[in-house]
């Protein structure tokens, strides 16, 4: 059995403490980038992000619930993009650069 060592631990725990705070700073600092609705609906990609790491790197099998959840996420980003290009008024204040906020959540 192996024993936990103490540095792994401190990270551990630092990155816990740090992780909700940090998440929370790029999720606010998106919104004040993108605008609210582009960044909410980056934000919700999350389950994706998710669920490529646990293929990838855990091996799990997505399920058919899965790859439905996961293409209603997607048509839904695909939803808010097309409306958010139609707006010409919030089109003009979002920058590609500050689409980055949002991802960095994930």
């Amino acid at each position: 059995m192996n024993m936990v060592r103490p540095e792994g631990l401190l990270l551990f725990i630092l990155a816990g403490l740090l992780a909700p705070g940090i998440a929370r700073l790029f999720y606010f600092k998106g919104m004040e980038t993108v605008g609210i609705s582009a960044n909410a609906s980056i934000f919700a990609t999350y389950p994706l992000f998710t669920s490529i790491v646990a293929v990838s790197f855990l091996g799990e099998t997505l399920t058919v619930e899965n790859w439905m959840g996961l293409a209603s996420v997607i048509v839904g980003v695909i939803f808010v993009g097309r409306i958010l290009s139609m707006d010409h008024k919030q089109s003009q204040h979002t920058s590609k650069k500050g689409l980055m906020y949002p991802y960095l959540v994930h």
